[in-house]
Parts: structure tokens; C-alpha cells; sequence
């Protein structure tokens, strides 16, 4: 299956990242040209939500945690998950990963906090 990545603009500078499909060695190279087109654009407030990510691999998950590398690495920067039941929820949870973002049960959620 393929990933399929929707971007929205938000306000106060946050841009939202929908991921939907696989995020693995195959496909998740989209996502990071996406985070890569936004950091370059001076977009580094971003939310991803995954709840729709139907698998995501060791690669994906890699992939996640550089794109938080690289927003952090921008003063105000940011990458903060939408992720509740999602399959991506529970593999950053398994290799105790969860801990590095924050993480937001749904959009409400985290349009209430940002």
C-alpha cells in the first residue's frame, strides 16, 4: 500500500501533516520530502496525525523522529503527534520512542494545547 500525505495550513504558523497507508522503507521517503519542502518554506510548527497509518516499520518510525530533530533544531520548532489508537501509537510505545513527543489523543486535542 502507499502512504498518502495531505498537509493543511493551520493558524499561528502550525501546518498539519496527514498520514494515511504505509510508512515504511518504501514509502515513508514522501513524508520526509515533505517535512524537508516545509523546513525550507520556514513552516517547522508541525503536527502529524497517523491515525490513519495502517503500518509503519522501524524506517517510518526513523523517519518521525528526524523530522523532530529537525524542527526542534528551529527556534519555535515543533513536530507534535495526533496519534490515540493508531498502529503508530503502539510501536513508539513498544520501543519506548513515545516519550520523545508529544502526543495528542485527536485534532481537538491538540488544537486546544498548540
Amino acid at each position: 500500500m502507499d502512504l498518502k500525505v495531505k498537509i493543511e495550513e493551520l493558524k499561528k504558523g502550525y501546518v498539519l501533516i496527514i498520514l494515511a497507508g504505509d510508512m515504511d522503507a518504501y514509502t515513508s521517503i514522501q513524508f520526509r520530502n515533505v517535512v524537508d519542502d516545509l523546513i525550507k518554506r520556514g513552516e517547522y510548527k508541525l503536527i502529524v496525525d497517523t491515525e490513519e497509518i495502517t503500518c509503519i516499520d522501524s524506517v517510518g518510525l526513523g523517519m518521525l523522529l528526524g523530522a523532530l530533530k529537525k524542527t526542534r533544531e528551529k527556534k519555535g520548532g515543533g513536530l507534535w503527534l495526533i496519534c490515540n489508537g493508531s498502529r503508530a501509537k503502539r510501536f513508539l510505545e513498544i520501543t519506548g520512542l513515545d516519550k520523545n513527543f508529544t502526543i495528542f489523543s485527536d485534532r481537538s486535542h491538540a488544537y486546544r494545547e498548540l
